[in-house]
């Protein structure tokens, strides 16, 4: 997971999307069984989403990356 953080932080699309996609799908589960509603749960998982991106350079991988973007 560092080496596509790495790529992602250097500007890899590609690596960029691997890595949100890979933590979509457990942001969405933890959201709609925090707020109980899909649209909600959608919403929330898509600002976390923007966060990643916009934060990745913040990652210093001291837990793994799922953990971090949760």
């Amino acid at each position: 997971m560092k080496h596509l953080v790495d790529k992602a932080v250097q500007g890899d699309s590609a690596a960029l999307e691997a890595l949100v996609t890979g933590v979509y799908e457990k942001i969405y589960t933890f959201a709609l069984r925090l707020l109980y509603h899909r649209q909600d749960a959608e919403d929330a998982a898509q600002e976390i989403c923007v966060k990643i991106i916009t934060r990745l350079c913040t990652y210093e991988n001291r837990s793994s990356f799922t953990t971090w973007a949760m």
